[in-house]
């Protein structure tokens, strides 16, 4: 047999399961973007699920799963995603195929994985002043990225080798500090990452081709000053000619130089090295024009002010606890005698409502803590909590204040504040960043001269909302004080552990409502509960209204809640052992240029395929405004005009998409406002609660259980609950208990139509009326 023959016969049938028909793939996704279409052939060593789900948190794969995103790019987004999330896992030679068949509805991926690689030796060839060894051992310190597992520390030879080429970036990186440790600038090396099939193991080798003269410092320049001298500078820094240049030089001239206070803007470059090693030293200022020159000792005051900036950074959340106490009357009417008060410590946090009854056995309204191997919800008014064993995950909250990028005066330095949230592995809960540059703590003292004083023993400053800071003048240990909003903020050793303590003790003998097998649905039973009674409690303004308002909620506190959420259990994923799991490494670039909001959208875009069904206009809603926020809202204006065009959406809808497009200053608003005008009929709004209840989602699901559960209410109930309710809605609620149970073959909408034509014609139709009225002409009035 011809050779040639035989081998184009060959590749052609390996390549048949990789590649799909022009057919296959024109038009849009439509349909077949759900996870749940895609069916994998050839995967061995990660179960479907795994893959899915691998594939479910990445943003990307969601962009273009995009009904109206082209077929092509999706089958071509899965094959990339996929692949990289193999080459994470240790699979250089992964082979990952994508093709849609319409006949089937699903997409067919073929996986050729391959032989897999765990994490082998760093070996280290051609250097000649450097030890291998040093560069080898550095590497491994420093190679926490390397491996697939997050939480290791170290290039962990048990862990499989990522072929990713962020690891490859990143062991670059890691030799070139290890040798600029030891002060070699320009080295000349290569790094690849070499598989040994006969062990299974991928080694990193380093090839020396030259370490590059050893850099010194051969030239200083200083640029910016003007009430300093160039030579004050150099010399406060202890840096000269002939300086070694190794990793640690920049850092600490940039932290000197920011300790100092003096300076609003400090950049210190190390520019390359000529053939003998020479580099130059560049130093950038901005000074503060507040401050004294370095030769000059500062004032008593800016002294202290630098103390209480020092003692943030090395105390606070470190060694002492944050606590913060908050009266609750500008909040609500219900709260008017309730005071929060938050405690955030390295061990965790705390969240607590009490209310000022001072001979009261029990005054706690509410509370909330995690530490390191605990959670719990307390309900003082139900004397009841919700308690379990804290799993995995860290919420990383961040205050900073630091020099603007392009500071001017007035305008010198920025505040940020924000919070992250990581799902690793990790001890503590909480994780707080605050950063304070010490010049901005300077400048407070040209800033609120005015209102500014110092005495032997404090500082004190206050601004004009009122708040009072006060700054030890010894330890510059901070608090703050409202005196006539009773705000307080002040560090205290010990204050959460204590706290939680008190805690247990109190409530150690209440009944416990936490399920573990079901620990989602039990955490939002208990919520809502919570939110019920607040919800009623905040129409007791009186002690007449609160007598009738008790029996209603005492009802519907008898509504059973677990059943009614119990749908909320599809969020709970499959266990898949931990050297199954799938995961792709995200593109850290764009990573680094997401907003916070934009990362949340990493968690809720994968859940909107179980809240509510693909394709609605829930469903559409909840992405789009989130695909915004991650600033990928491509499709957003087709999906407004396919949801404004489609027959299923009526009024309810209209309104929702024209106060989200309101809020947003989009001009869709009011072309949702006057297209909810045409649609103010009582078969458009059973569109729309065909949508909410006829589904097959889980908030279908649970409309459909809390619907049914009041169809249950004996008539004693049905009267107590129907008194602190409106006419129209107490007359809905007798209906539904007068209907029989629907039959398997009748959508609810269909069986409750009389009584939601009735709720709307005499109830919901006016009011819903009202408000697009408002929103049709406030955006009217916008575009003029």
């Amino acid at each position: 047999m011809n050779f040639r023959a035989l081998t184009a016969s060959l590749t052609a049938l390996y390549l048949i399961p990789f590649e799909a028909t022009a057919a296959e793939v024109a038009g849009t996704v439509d349909v077949f973007g759900s996870p749940d279409r895609l069916h994998f052939e050839g995967a061995k060593s990660f179960p479907a699920e795994a893959l899915r789900r691998g594939l479910s948190w990445d943003l990307d794969f969601h962009l273009a799963s995009h009904p109206a995103a082209p077929l092509k790019g999706y089958l071509d987004t899965i094959e990339k995603r996929l692949t990289r999330g193999y080459l994470h896992e240790g699979f250089p030679d992964v082979r990952v195929a994508a093709s849609a068949h319409r006949d089937a509805g699903c997409i067919k991926v073929t996986i050729a994985e391959g032989p897999r690689y765990l994490c082998g030796d760093i070996i280290v060839t051609g250097t000649k002043r450097v030890p291998p060894d040093f560069i080898a051992k550095w590497a491994e310190k420093s190679g926490a990225l390397l491996g697939t597992n997050s939480s290791s520390l170290l290039w962990n030879k048990t862990s499989p080798a990522s072929f990713t080429d962020w690891a490859q970036q990143s062991m670059t990186m890691i030799v070139s500090n290890a040798f600029l440790d030891l002060g070699f600038q320009m080295p000349s090396f290569d790094v690849k990452l070499t598989t040994r099939k006969d062990r299974g193991v991928a080694d990193y080798v380093v090839r020396i081709d030259s370490e590059g003269p050893k850099s010194v410092v051969g030239e200083i320049d200083v640029l910016g000053v003007v009430t300093n001298s160039p030579e004050s500078i150099i010399k406060f820094l202890a840096v000269g000619l002939g300086t070694e240049v190794n990793r640690d030089l920049v850092p600490r001239l940039t932290e000197r130089l920011r300790a100092s206070g003096r300076f609003v803007k400090h950049i210190v470059r190390i520019l390359p090295p000529d053939e003998q090693g020479k580099s130059l030293l560049e130093i950038e200022v901005m000074e503060l024009d507040e401050a004294p020159p370095l030769g000059q000792p500062l004032s008593p005051l800016q002294q202290t002010l630098l103390k209480a900036q020092a003692w943030l950074s090395t105390n606070a959340i470190v060694r002492e606890d944050i606590v913060i106490s908050v009266p609750l009357r500008e909040f609500s009417p219900a709260l008017e005698d309730h005071r929060a008060t938050l405690i955030v410590s390295h061990q965790g946090f705390l969240i607590e409502i009490r209310h000022a009854i001072t001979n009261a056995t029990n005054t706690l309204g509410f509370a909330f803590h995690m530490t390191t191997n605990r959670f719990s919800i307390l309900s003082g008014s139900r004397l009841r909590q919700l308690a379990m064993p804290r799993t995995r995950g860290q919420i990383q909250p961040f205050l900073n204040v630091e020099p603007a990028e392009n500071p001017v005066p007035g305008n010198q330095f920025n505040i940020s504040v924000g919070a992250g949230f990581s799902n690793a592995q990790s001890n503590a809960p909480i994780a707080v960043q605050m950063s304070f540059t010490p010049a901005a703590f300077l400048n407070l003292a040209h800033k609120f001269k005015h209102r500014i004083s110092l005495n032997r023993e404090y500082l004190s400053l206050t601004n004009d909302d009122g708040f009072a800071f006060y700054m030890d003048s010894k330890s510059g240990r901070p608090r703050v004080e409202h005196p006539e909003k009773s705000v307080t903020w002040h560090f205290s050793h010990g204050a959460l552990d204590r706290s939680v303590r008190a805690l247990e003790s109190l409530t150690s003998h209440w009944p416990n409502d936490a399920n573990a097998t079901n620990a989602l649905t039990s955490i939002g039973v208990f919520a809502l509960r919570e939110f019920v009674n607040f919800s009623f409690g905040s129409l007791t303004t009186n002690t007449g209204r609160a007598v009738q308002v008790a029996p209603s909620l005492a009802v519907l506190n008898r509504v059973p809640l677990p059943h009614i959420l119990e749908p909320f259990n599809r969020f709970k994923q499959p266990d898949i052992p931990d050297d199954q799991t799938f995961g792709i490494p995200p593109d850290f670039e764009a990573l680094a240029q997401q907003n916070m909001v934009a990362r949340f959208a990493g968690f809720v875009v994968p859940a909107a395929d179980l809240i509510f069904d693909r394709g609605s206009w829930p469903w559409t809603f909840l992405r789009e405004g989130f695909f915004l926020a991650a600033n990928k809202g491509i499709y957003t204006d087709s999906e407004a005009e396919r949801i404004k065009d489609s027959e299923d959406t009526g009024p309810i809808a209209c309104l929702l998409a024209a106060s989200f497009f309101h809020k947003i200053g989009a001009p869709a608003a009011r072309s949702f406002a006057m297209t909810g005008f045409t649609r103010l009929s009582s078969d458009r709004f059973l569109e729309d609660c065909a949508v909410l209840l006829d589904g097959q989602s889980i908030s279908c699901e649970v409309a459909r259980r809390a619907l049914a559960a009041l169809g249950q209410l004996n008539d004693q109930d049905a009267r107590t609950l129907g008194a602190v309710l409106d006419p129209e809605p107490r007359v809905f609620l007798d209906t539904i208990r007068q209907l029989p149970p629907p039959a398997r073959d009748i959508p609810i909408s269909g069986a409750l139509r009389p009584a939601l034509e009735r709720l709307w014609n005499n109830y919901l139709k006016d009011r819903i009326r009202t408000r697009l009225r408002a929103l049709a002409l406030s955006n009217a009035s916008d575009s003029r």
